[in-house]
């Protein structure tokens, strides 16, 4: 059941996405499509429900951490270079310089600089560290302050 709401949750991002995208669209349809601010909210509100479920999974921070990193890094590394090649090398759309060491090291949501708006707007990169903080806090927030169910 979870995954339903998941799947809503990036579809409701998806449609605020392609809104941006379409010009001269009526009213109601631009109204339609103007939900993918709540998609998010529900995405990191389920991410924040899977992450005590995985919390309660693994034996250790450390073990916890390892399946995050396992999860998490590959696919946004490949996405980041895969990124900085097409929107930056080949089609000239994103500058190249040295603010992309924001996201390699995931500190473009919390350094500010005088373009955190505009590198925020690089594709999804802006909710990365956000995840990222909140799986370093999640597991001993939920060990030290919420007791497990299964004792």
């Amino acid at each position: 059941m979870i995954d339903c709401f998941r799947i809503l949750a990036v579809l409701m991002v998806l449609t605020e996405t392609v809104r941006g995208y379409l010009e001269g669209i009526p009213m109601i349809i631009s109204k339609l499509f103007s939900i993918g601010a709540y998609g998010v909210a529900l995405y990191f509100i389920i991410s924040g429900y899977l992450s005590y479920k995985s919390v309660l999974n693994c034996s250790s921070f450390t073990q916890y951490l390892r399946k995050k990193i396992i999860r998490i890094f590959p696919m946004y590394y490949a996405s980041l270079l895969l990124t900085f090649i097409i929107g930056a090398v080949i089609l000239k759309i994103y500058p190249i310089d040295w603010k992309w060491i924001y996201h390699i090291l995931f500190l473009n949501m919390f350094v500010p600089n005088k373009e955190w708006m505009w590198w925020n707007s690089v594709n999804f990169f802006w909710t990365v560290p956000a995840f990222v903080a909140w799986y370093l806090l999640s597991y001993p927030l939920f060990k030290t302050l919420v007791p497990d169910p299964r004792y």
